[in-house]
Formats: C-alpha cells, structure tokens, sequence
C-alpha cells in the first residue's frame, strides 16, 4: 500500500492534533506532515486562537526512500528531515517525541523487527495497518515489499488505544514500552 485508506485520514489526524513533537516515519509525499499541522491549526482556531500560533509543532520525517528526497516541498513540511531506516535510528532520537506515526509501515518489516523497534520507546506510537495487506514482491517507490500481516494478536502485548477503521488497525500504543 502506497497510500492510506481515505477514511483513515481524519481519525490520524485527529489523534495526532493532541500533540506537538511528532517523528512521521515513512512521511513519503508529506501528507501526514502537512494535514497534521492543519488539523493543530485548525483545532486551536476552533478553541479560541483566531491566528494560531504553532511555532511549537514540530513535525519531523523519517524516511529512506531515495525516491521521495527529490520533491522539494517535504523540506518546507518539516522542520527535520532523517534518511534512514527507522529500524536503525537511536532510541534516544526517537523518544524525544511525543508522538511516532508508522503509518503503513510495519507490514515492510518482521514481526520480529516491529517488536524490536519497540523495544525502549518510551512515547506514543501511533500504527497504522492494513487489515488485508496485498502481499507484493516488487519494490515500489523504493519501499521494501510487504511481508508481514498483522492483527489484534500483534498488537496485546502493549498497552494502546483502538481507533480500527474498516480497512486498518489503527493504534496508539504508549511508552515504557518493553516487548520481553
């Protein structure tokens, strides 16, 4: 899956608007980057700022595919750009977040590599997968194939939060998180 489902789209962003230091892992073509700090906007006008201000939002990127460095706007989305892969980034980058969006990004990695990149964080980490996931083998956009469907079964071990649409296991899962 290369994009969300559409009718994920505002459960993510309403989530997401309770906090202000976000790491978008897989960020893509920035759609989550942008609609986020839309929706922080919005949700702060709605409650009383008529100019919000949101110097405070720091929404960042994760991502290392070559493909999506070229597009000049993910720079102006956010405030910092990491190229690499999440599963090799240091705990201590990741947990100076208030909220890690994998927004359909672990059904390219192992159970075994989700449960391991788990393992010492300690903030919210909102997942998003599909509940079907198309099992593909070539590489599109330079992501790595599907090869893992998750299910409720993944995801007991956590303490989290269910927000499941249709088509998606929707999660917030919360820090100290230790997968032994």
């Amino acid at each position: 899956m290369m994009t969300s489902f559409p009718e994920n789209i505002p459960v993510i962003c309403n989530i997401a608007k309770d906090y202000n230091r976000i790491l978008d892992i897989g960020s893509a073509f920035g759609k989550y980057g942008l609609l986020i700090r839309e929706t922080i906007g919005s949700y702060r006008s709605e409650h009383g700022e008529l100019s919000p201000d949101l110097s405070d939002v720091v929404i960042d990127s994760l991502e290392n595919a070559e493909y999506f460095k070229q597009f000049p706007w993910i720079e102006k989305i956010y405030k910092v750009c990491y190229n690499e892969d999440a599963r090799k980034v240091s705990k201590d980058i990741l947990n100076k977040y208030g909220l890690i969006l994998l927004i359909d990004v672990i059904e390219h990695w192992t159970g075994e590599d989700f449960i391991k990149f788990m393992d010492g964080i300690n903030t919210d980490v909102l997942i998003s997968t599909p509940k079907n996931t198309y099992m593909y083998t070539d590489r599109h956009y330079g992501f790595d194939p599907h090869i893992t469907q998750y299910g409720d079964a993944s995801f007991a071990r956590f303490t989290q939060d269910i927000y499941d649409t249709n088509e998606s296991f929707i999660r917030v899962i919360h820090g100290v998180i230790h997968s032994t």
